[in-house]
This record gives C-alpha cells, sequence and structure tokens, in this order.
C-alpha cells in the first residue's frame, strides 16, 4: 500500500532530488554547527592554549583508554580540519572566524531548509491534485448502480479528507523520513566518535521508544479507519439535511435533523478524540524517553569528566549537543509513523474507489454508434439490482420512429426497462438488440449521444441558463442553443430575464420555477438532436400551466424521432403508437390508446381510477 502511495511521487522526481539535495545540505551544516561548539568551548574555557592549536586541538588529542584507535583517529582528523579554518595566531581572531563561521553555516543550513520546505510544499499540493483527480475520474467512469449503493457523503469525504490524510502521508511525511533520519544518523555518528558507550546506552532506552510508538500507530491506524468513515456518515448528513430543506421546512424537523446531526458528529468526536490522544501521544513519549537517556547519559558521562577524566569537557559539551539534537528528529519520526498509520487507512478507502471496476465499460474494438435504423429489440431480458428481478422476461420491438408509451404502477420497472436503452445497466439475463447488434458491442459515448434523457427530478448545474443547455457542448454556436430553447418552449421565459441566456439559474436551478427547470432540462436534451428520446415522467410534477407548455414542447420533439414516454398521467399518451403496460417487472398488455380501452385489463384499471 505505502509502496503505491510513494507511486504519485513519481512525476515530480526532478522536485524531489532539489528537495533531497537541500535536506543533504541542511544535514551537513547542522552537524557543523553542532561541531562548532567545541572550538568555542575551547576559546573560553582553554585560553592558553589557543595559539598552539592551528593545526589541531591538543586537548582532544589526547589518546584516551575508552577509546577505539579509529574513533581516536576520525575525531582528530575532523578536529584538525574544524580548527584549521579556525583557530588564528590570537583570541580576538579566533573568535571573529568563530562568528563568521556560525553566520555562514546557519545562513547556508537555513535557506536549504526553506528550499526544502518549497520544493515540498510544491509536491504536496501537486500529489493533492493528482489524486483527487484520479478519484474524481474514477467516481465520474463508475456506472450507475456503484451510486445506487453508495451514500454521497461517503464519495464526498474520500475526494476531501481522505485525499488530505493520504497527501500529509506521502508527500510531507515521506520526505520529513528522509531528512529527520538523515539528522539523526548525523547526529548519532557524532556522538559515537566521541563516545560509543555512551551512545550504546542512549540507543538502549531508545528501543523501548520504538516499540511504543508501533503499538501506538497500528492503533491509530485501525482508529483512523472508523473516523474516515464516521466523517463519511456525517458529510452525508449535512449533504442530505441542505438538499432536502425545503421538506426540512415543511415537516418543521428542523430539531429531528438537528439531533440527528449531533448524534452523528458526536460519534465522529468520540472516534477522533482518540485518535488525536494518541497522535499527541508519541511526541511527549518521545520527547521523555529522549530526556531519560540524556539524563543517564548526564550523569554517566559527567562521572566520567569529573571523577577520571576519560571524557574531555570540550568533547563531552559536542555529545550533549548532538544528542539534545536527536531529540527533535526523533520526535519528529515518532510523529511521521502515525500519521503514515493514518494516510494508509485513507489510502485504502481511495483505492477501494480507484480499484473499482466499472460493470459497463466498451467492449474491444466496439462499435460506433451513428443513428438507429431499424429498431431496438428487448429479447428474453431480465434485470435486478441485487435485491430481486424489477424486469421479467421482457420481449418487446421498439421501431425507428415509433412512439413508444410505458405505463404501469410504481415499481412496475417502467424507469428501469428506459435506463437500459442508454445502457446506464445491462440486463442480467437475456440481450438488447440495437439495428441487429447486441448493445453491449456500441461504443458507450456514441451510444448515450443518440438519447435525449429527460427525467422528473431535473438536475441543473448552478451556472448559466446557456451553459446548461450546452452541457457538454462547448463548442456549440448561439444559433444552436437559441434552436433548442425554443422548440423546448424556453426561449420566451428566457428573454424575460436581464440577463437572458446568461441569468444564473443557483443550485439546482433553485431560481426557476419547476416547468422553467424542465424546458431548460428538455432543450439540453435536444441540442444534439438525437435520434432517440426519453420522457420519464417529465410532466408529474408541474402545475397545469407548466404542464400544457412542457407537453406541446414534448409532442414538437417527438415528430420523426423514436421516443419512449414514462407516464403516469395517460391523457398525455393517447397518440403513441404502442402502449406497454408493465406490472410487477412483466408485459402485460401491449397495444394503442383506444385497444387497450377496449380491453378488460390493468390499463382500462388504471384509466378508469384517473378519469372517473
Amino acid at each position: 500500500m505505502f509502496i503505491r502511495l510513494l507511486s504519485y511521487l513519481k512525476p515530480y522526481a526532478a522536485k524531489l532530488s532539489i528537495t533531497v539535495v537541500a535536506i543533504i545540505i541542511y544535514a551537513v551544516f547542522s552537524s557543523l554547527s553542532i561541531w562548532m561548539v567545541g572550538p568555542l568551548f575551547n576559546l573560553i574555557f582553554y585560553p592558553q592554549n589557543m595559539t598552539e592549536q592551528a593545526v589541531t586541538n591538543p586537548i582532544s588529542s589526547h589518546p584516551l583508554e575508552s577509546e577505539s584507535d579509529f574513533a581516536l583517529d576520525l575525531k582528530t582528523k575532523i578536529n584538525s580540519y574544524v580548527n584549521s579554518y579556525i583557530i588564528t595566531d590570537t583570541r580576538l581572531g579566533t573568535l571573529y572566524r568563530i562568528c563568521i563561521g556560525i553566520l555562514i553555516v546557519f545562513f547556508i543550513k537555513n535557506v536549504a531548509y526553506y528550499l526544502n520546505l518549497y520544493m515540498t510544499s510544491l509536491i504536496e499540493q501537486s500529489v493533492v491534485r493528482d489524486i483527487r483527480n484520479e478519484l474524481f475520474e474514477s467516481i465520474a467512469n463508475l456506472s450507475l448502480d456503484y451510486f445506487n449503493k453508495s451514500r454521497v457523503g461517503t464519495l464526498i469525504s474520500r475526494l476531501t479528507n481522505d485525499v488530505e490524510i493520504v497527501n500529509v502521508a506521502i508527500a510531507a511525511t515521506f520526505l520529513n523520513l528522509i531528512k529527520d533520519p538523515l539528522l539523526l544518523f548525523i547526529y548519532l555518528f557524532i556522538a559515537l566518535v566521541i563516545s560509543w558507550k555512551l551512545t550504546i546506552i542512549s540507543l538502549l532506552v531508545s528501543l523501548s521508544m520504538v516499540f511504543i510508538l508501533y503499538r501506538i500507530g497500528k492503533f491509530l491506524r485501525k482508529q483512523s479507519i472508523q473516523s474516515q468513515e464516521k466523517m463519511a456518515r456525517l458529510i452525508s448528513a449535512i449533504q442530505e439535511t441542505i438538499s432536502g430543506m425545503r421538506v426540512v421546512k415543511a415537516f418543521a424537523t428542523e430539531e429531528y435533523e438537528t439531533d440527528k446531526f449531533k448524534k452523528e458528529s458526536t460519534d465522529y468526536h468520540g472516534t477522533m478524540s482518540k485518535v488525536l490522544v494518541f497522535r499527541k501521544l508519541s511526541s511527549p513519549i518521545s520527547e521523555m524517553l529522549g530526556i531519560l537517556a540524556i539524563t543517564i547519559v548526564l550523569w554517566y558521562g559527567g562521572k566520567q569528566v569529573i571523577i577520571d577524566g576519560s571524557i574531555l569537557p570540550n568533547e563531552f559539551i559536542v555529545y550533549l549537543f548532538a544528542l539534545f539534537s536527536m531529540m527533535q528528529p526523533l520526535k519528529a519520526i515518532g510523529g511521521h509513523y502515525t500519521r503514515i498509520q493514518e494516510g494508509l487507512a485513507a489510502g485504502e478507502r481511495i483505492f477501494d474507489v480507484i480499484d473499482t471496476v466499472p460493470m459497463i465499460i466498451n467492449m474491444d474494438n466496439a462499435i460506433i454508434a451513428d443513428g438507429l435504423r431499424e429498431s431496438i429489440e428487448f429479447k428474453n431480458v431480465s434485470f435486478d439490482y441485487g435485491e430481486g428481478e424489477i424486469l421479467k422476461n421482457i420481449n418487446l420491438t421498439i421501431k425507428s420512429g415509433d412512439v413508444i408509451a410505458l405505463v404501469g404502477p410504481s415499481g412496475a420497472g417502467k424507469s428501469t426497462l428506459a435506463s437500459l436503452i442508454p445502457r446506464f445497466y445491462d440486463p442480467s439475463k437475456g440481450e438488447i438488440l440495437f439495428d441487429g447488434k447486441n448493445l453491449k458491442e456500441l461504443e458507450l459515448k456514441s451510444l448515450r449521444r443518440l438519447t435525449g434523457y429527460v427525467t422528473q427530478e431535473v438536475i441543473l448545474f448552478n451556472n448559466t441558463i446557456r451553459n446548461n443547455i450546452s452541457y457538454g457542448r462547448p463548442d456549440v454556436s448561439e444559433e444552436e442553443i437559441i434552436k433548442s430553447a425554443k422548440m423546448a418552449n424556453a426561449h420566451d421565459f428566457i428573454k424575460e430575464f436581464p440577463n437572458g441566456y446568461d441569468t444564473e439559474i443557483g443550485d439546482r436551478g433553485t431560481r426557476l420555477s419547476g416547468g422553467q427547470q424542465q424546458r431548460i432540462s428538455i432543450a439540453r436534451a435536444i441540442l444534439n438532436n438525437p435520434p432517440i428520446l426519453i420522457f420519464d415522467e417529465a410532466t408529474s410534477s408541474l402545475d397545469a400551466d407548466s404542464e400544457k407548455k412542457v407537453q406541446e414542447a414534448i409532442e414538437r420533439l417527438m415528430k420523426n424521432r423514436t421516443v419512449i414516454v414514462i407516464a403516469h398521467r395517460l391523457s398525455t399518451i393517447k397518440n403513441a403508437d404502442k402502449i406497454i403496460v408493465l406490472d410487477n417487472g412483466v408485459i402485460v398488455q401491449s397495444g394503442t390508446h383506444e385497444e387497450l380501452l377496449k380491453k378488460e385489463g390493468l390499463f382500462s384499471k388504471l384509466y378508469n381510477i384517473q378519469f372517473n
């Protein structure tokens, strides 16, 4: 999982290289800033020896019984190198060089640090964009059956909250996992050179910290999964309440919705509090164990300085500086580990979506559909959403140019049958033939562009009327937009707005009436001049005046097209070439309006209920 997350850094190899170089420079000059403490200490406390230290430091070059030859030789070489640049014939000259050296070292160190932060920020934002774009693209390409089973809030949470958590884990944390271990290694190297015995004592204490942090990280990963799932439920509650605010107001259920939200919010708060408690625990635990190690070293090393002189004072001071400097990267590494565990949990949720294979995909060498010439034929078609069959053994032929009406009680399967034509779903049994070719053989985009779909629930976007009509056709001309609006009986009311076609219609078209929304939806559906039109109860929620205008538009558009009309109001389908009556997913009757009225059956029963 972590390797897969790191793959998002690959496109930014050049920026990563610059960052790594900056980190190395920062680490090297951080070590120099510590090592310069030795000459400064000597300058203050051993002035009588300063004139003799042009090449090496005599105080730190005495062979000590506790040191190996390698450590002694290495330490002598480092001291000799540093002192050759710092020590002069006078104390003031040496002080001057030390001060200049400190300024240069810290200037270069901080320039490298800033460069690291700057490049890291660029990489972070790029990674966030890439993951979010890939996730959104995956969501957009998923089949409708996925959305029937998923909560909107869950998907929003993964696009927002989870992506940010993953970003922290793989961008900032990964780069810090280069910087902090490198700093830790350099400080550890300095400590080992000065006294390997004291360093081993420190490492033994640190092992307990590693075990504790591992246990905290394991717990955090589990809790993070739960907190992210609860955040998704919280977002769902917000989205559902805001979307349904008209219903909330109508039923005076503000208090009920508030209580429901508070319950979800409290649930999330409880889980997130556990996450934060353990996340914040890693840093103080790291620091306390580090302080424990330093205290032991201070006691043990101090005795060696005071009692037997096996460690020189200036070396012990440098050692303590190195040990104290280890604290920051040591604490940071503990925090990085916990954030990685949270990132892995969020990554699992993101990849769960990205790895979902759409149920509806193009076949290899799919055929481009360029029109309907003969017919659409349903042959022994059955369909279910996973909870029992909605359609059962449907056999139906829709000839090119025919107007077919689907009627029946709610839940009969009318909308499901219509949604199989643009291949929103595939049949669970049987096949659908489009001019003799199996629907699955046709290229999806070309098939759907042959179909105009208008539903009872109008989906408009928070944009202008012009952009809503031309949705999916950014290159369409003004003349085509106006022509579609006129055919949908929308042009007249559009021109009444001060901004005309550039009028902003609000979220989901809330600044328009229901009839106006529906006519914009129809104009959008016919902009491509599709040969197939599907009207799914397009007038059922409108008032009489709006229904009349929408119905006029629909009847005008039916000419020279294949039309499928789903209607509860049977008066709107008198002129249909064929009416298909569905009940419990089965075709129980078919014929013209007059033929079905003459027969005893479900159609005449529904008709009599409406008109008698």
